[in-house]
Order: C-alpha cells, then sequence, then structure tokens
C-alpha cells in the first residue's frame, strides 16, 4: 500500500482507556493512519497507570501523563499536546474516528494552500459501526467495508456533528486560544471550539464524506454524579458564553484566560 505523505501533519489524540474496546480502537485508529500516511501521530495517555501497549512504530509518539483526577480532562490533554507539536498543521483526532484517506488528502490540501485555517474532513454525517464492521475492518483496515455497509439507522449527532476529527493551521489555532480547559468532559468541547472559530472569523470548510465511530463501551466519564453535573452545566454556561461573544470580546477573553492555558 501506497502511504502518503503528510510529514507536515501531525495527528493529536488524547486517551484514557476504560475498556478493552478503548484499547483496540486506538490501536485501530494508530493502525489505519500509518499505513496510509508518513505522518507524525503524538498520543497522550491520562491515567494512574499506562494501558496502553506501545508498538515500535515509526511516526508514534507516545506520552503517558499521571492524572489521578476520576473525568478525563481532554481539552487540556489536547493543549499539551498541540504544544509538543513541531508541524505546521495539527489534526486533533478521536482515538476512534475514521475517514477515508481520501478526503484527509482532500482536506489536507485546503490547509496546505492557505485556502481555509479549520476543515471537517466529514461533511457532519457519523455513523457507529458495529462489531462485525470492526472485525472486517481490523483485518483490511479498508474504508470500503465501512462505506459498503453504511448503516442510516446508526447515524449519530445527526448530520451536523464537528466531533471526531478537524485539521487545523497550527498557528491561527494557537492565536484562537486552542482548546478552552474551562470545558474539562466531552461533549461541549467540540461545539464551543467550533463557536469559536466561527465568531472569530477563521474560514471554516467540510469534506464531502460521512464519518465512522469505532464503537466501544461506554463507562461513567465521571462516577460522582453530582459534580458531573455540575460539570456539564459549567460546560453549557460556558459555550453560550461564547457563542454569544462578537470577536472583539472573544479576542479579549482568549488574551486573559485561554491562550496558552495549560494545567
Amino acid at each position: 500500500m501506497k502511504r502518503h505523505d503528510l510529514g507536515d501533519i501531525s495527528f493529536l489524540i488524547p486517551i484514557r482507556i476504560d475498556s478493552e474496546s478503548r484499547l483496540r480502537n486506538i490501536n485501530l485508529t494508530i493502525d489505519y493512519l500509518l499505513s496510509n500516511f508518513q505522518t507524525k501521530v503524538l498520543v497522550i495517555e491520562n491515567d494512574v497507570v499506562p494501558k496502553f501497549k506501545i508498538k515500535n512504530r515509526g511516526g508514534l509518539e507516545y506520552q503517558f501523563l499521571y492524572d489521578n483526577k476520576d473525568y478525563f480532562h481532554v481539552t487540556n490533554a489536547r493543549n499539551i499536546l498541540t504544544t509538543k507539536a513541531s508541524t505546521p498543521i495539527v489534526a486533533l483526532w478521536d482515538a476512534d474516528f475514521i475517514i477515508p484517506a481520501r478526503y484527509i488528502l482532500n482536506s489536507v490540501k485546503l490547509i496546505r494552500n492557505d485556502i481555509y485555517d479549520v476543515v471537517y474532513p466529514f461533511d457532519g454525517r457519523m455513523y457507529d459501526t458495529d462489531s462485525i464492521q470492526i472485525k472486517l475492518f481490523s483485518k483490511s483496515l479498508d474504508t470500503d467495508i465501512l462505506e459498503k455497509y453504511l448503516n442510516p439507522q446508526k447515524l449519530m449527532f445527526g448530520n451536523v456533528s464537528v466531533g471526531g476529527g478537524v485539521f487545523l493551521n497550527k498557528t491561527r489555532y494557537v492565536n484562537a486560544g486552542m482548546e478552552n480547559v474551562n470545558i474539562k468532559m466531552w461533549g461541549a468541547d467540540d461545539s464551543e471550539r467550533y463557536q469559536r472559530f466561527k465568531n472569530l472569523g477563521l474560514r471554516i470548510s467540510r469534506s464531502p464524506s460521512p464519518a465512522f465511530h469505532l464503537n466501544h463501551d461506554r463507562l461513567p466519564a465521571c462516577p460522582d454524579i453530582g459534580r458531573f453535573r455540575n460539570a456539564i452545566i459549567s460546560s453549557k454556561i460556558e459555550l453560550l458564553k461564547i457563542s454569544n461573544m462578537n470577536k472583539f470580546d472573544l479576542e479579549n477573553y482568549i488574551y486573559k484566560y485561554l491562550k496558552i492555558n495549560i494545567k
């Protein structure tokens, strides 16, 4: 298989492994990226003990960060990865997110040629996969299998998802505040980022492809239900606040509270 040159890209993947299916997915995603592209994949695992089994793979950089919080502060993890990336383009990538290679290549061209600052490599449709699809995909790493057996009933988040993966001009991403660490759990982080970039006037595009989510077991995002509920409310308040800011107010907010804010 020909590997396409994406040497100017860093795929940034934060992980916390809470099940065997999560571990399977991160390995599948890395294998898929590195079998199709000559690129850099930066992985950070936040946990009390490392659970990711490191293989000798060219292009993969792995870091373990001790973290005893009972939730995964994914926005902070992405910011750490961004500061480590040495490439002009970064891709925020979930550990279970798959896109056909041709749409990844098309998305990258739009950033390289300075046509857009932010490119989502899919059109907003994200389809969940089942165990049979994942088993077949794991044998060949061929996305034709996922596209051929696409099940409309497995559509997640309607047709307007802004999660999973996105390519970014790194300089403009950093200047736009990177990830908002005031959002501490999954969910509102992707929507907040999209609204912030939109209100700042960044050039945003999409590719005409569906995305595929490798299904996995789901454990509670935080065992403390009360704290989890408060974090969700706080994240939604932050999302609404950002959504209602104009460009001038956002630039001030980013300068004061977000830029290079890594805990």
